[in-house]
């Protein structure tokens, strides 16, 4: 397995629904589709899903490389609305909420803000998902969790697990309390805190909750994407530097037979130089020569 996600969340689900090639799941925040996504692992396995990104850089990303998948540029919230969006120049820390546009006024974080349509989760999923079973429902959305559960009406749509962002982004001040008895009274058990999310069960799938033991280890056989994509740019390098290699080579070849025709020709060019000198040499000697005039001269008397 490759993980693709910050904290191996996507190990952690890959665990629930292993041997599975095709599931759907919903990404509120989706962000990038390969960098950090939580989602990517599924998708290349066969899954699709449901992603929604209001940052506009991150949403043409999703646009370009999840043409299966539905794809939405709004934000999700309590109700059908419109709120002021900041997007940061690190677009994945890009928030709807205020204590973000606080510390990144605080910070000198550079950013934009623009308004934004707003839409509840449960309206969403309503015209996109019908009818479909969620394996996994996944909420970053840096500080406005509770907004988007609030939105999000748990007896009619039940995602197996629900995992959302657990800490004030960017601390490991925990920021659960304030929306997780919306879970809690759902029928949702809490089973897995990573140190930035937590995870939820649907008490129907308590049968699951034995996944949630222990965290990521050796046992689960991954590899991270950045070690994965370092091995291969080491491997590309080392595949351009052999074809540097064999064309230096083939070139000093090519350098080599070109040497030894140049050589002939310089044999080719002694020899007819050779050949020249004596025919040069004898003309000389019978034009010069007392014999040889002699005979010329015997030879026009007669």
């Amino acid at each position: 397995m490759i993980s693709y996600a910050q904290n191996f969340e996507d190990v952690m689900l890959a665990r629930v629904f292993a041997g599975r090639d095709s599931g759907f799941y919903v990404d509120v925040g989706a962000a990038d589709p390969v960098n950090l996504s939580v989602t990517k692992w599924f998708y290349d396995l066969g899954w699709s899903g449901l992603n929604i990104e209001p940052n506009k850089q991150l949403f043409d990303r999703l646009a370009a490389d999840r043409p299966r998948d539905i794809n939405l540029d709004c934000g999700v919230g309590a109700i059908a609305s419109e709120a002021q969006f900041l997007e940061l120049d690190v677009s994945e820390l890009s928030s709807f909420d205020d204590r973000v546009k606080h510390n990144a006024d605080g910070s000198g974080a550079s950013g934009a803000t623009r308004t934004v349509s707003v839409v509840p989760l449960t309206d969403l999923l309503a015209q996109h998902c019908e009818g479909r079973v969620i394996d996994f429902l996944k909420i970053d959305v840096e500080g406005w969790e509770l907004e988007v559960l609030k939105g999000l009406d748990l007896r009619r749509f039940r995602p197996i697990v629900i995992l959302a962002e657990a800490t004030v982004p960017q601390t490991r001040v925990e920021s659960y309390a304030e929306w997780e008895p919306l879970l809690l009274a759902a029928d949702y058990a809490f089973v897995y805190f990573d140190g930035v999310n937590r995870f939820y069960l649907a008490n129907e799938h308590a049968d699951l909750k034995e996944h949630f033991n222990s965290p990521p280890n050796a046992f689960d056989e991954f590899e991270t994407f950045p070690l994965v994509r370092a091995k291969a740019d080491a491997a590309a390098r080392l595949e351009a530097m052999h074809k540097l290699e064999s064309s230096l080579i083939e070139s000093e070849r090519d350098r080599a037979a070109r040497l030894i025709v140049i050589q002939e020709m310089e044999k080719v060019q002694r020899q007819s130089n050779a050949v020249l000198d004596r025919i040069r040499n004898s003309l000389l000697w019978r034009i010069t020569h007392p014999e040889w005039l002699k005979r010329i001269r015997a030879t026009s008397q007669s």
